[in-house]
């Protein structure tokens, strides 16, 4: 299915390399583990950044969402069927695919802005290399 309402994995990793996180939203400090993304997707705008709360409430995730002013893509793994497929169990869970879905790394807990930078970087030599341009 694709539509503006539904995040579509394959639809992302069309589009270049992806940074999928998963959170709980009660996981107390998890969101704001996910934060630095905001700053990830401006330094890379080819980058694919999306999240998915799992399972809870959709009005959680929404205020979560809105609380934190996430701008890149939200969707809700109402559930964890999604999550199971990841082997999402620690939140938050982070991974990286380059252009057209090869997982590239996978991280779980948080992660400093230098080591979260180095996945990136190397999602997107990996993309190049299989020849994928970022669209201008």
């Amino acid at each position: 299915m694709r539509g503006p309402a539904i995040l579509n994995i394959c639809e992302l990793t069309e589009r270049g390399p992806v940074v999928l996180a998963f959170i709980a939203t009660r996981g107390g400090d998890c969101a704001d583990a996910v934060d630095p993304l905001h700053a990830l997707a401006r330094r890379h705008p080819g980058v694919q950044v999306a999240l998915v709360g799992i399972r809870g409430e959709i009005d959680d995730l929404r205020a979560t969402a809105a609380a934190h002013r996430w701008s890149f893509r939200v969707g809700w793994d109402r559930d964890g069927i999604l999550a199971n497929l990841y082997g999402a169990a620690v939140c938050p869970h982070i991974t990286f695919a380059r252009w057209r879905g090869r997982v590239q790394s996978t991280s779980v807990g948080e992660l400093g802005a230098g080591e979260l930078e180095r996945r990136v970087q190397a999602a997107l030599a990996a993309s190049r290399r299989d020849g994928w341009r970022p669209v201008r």
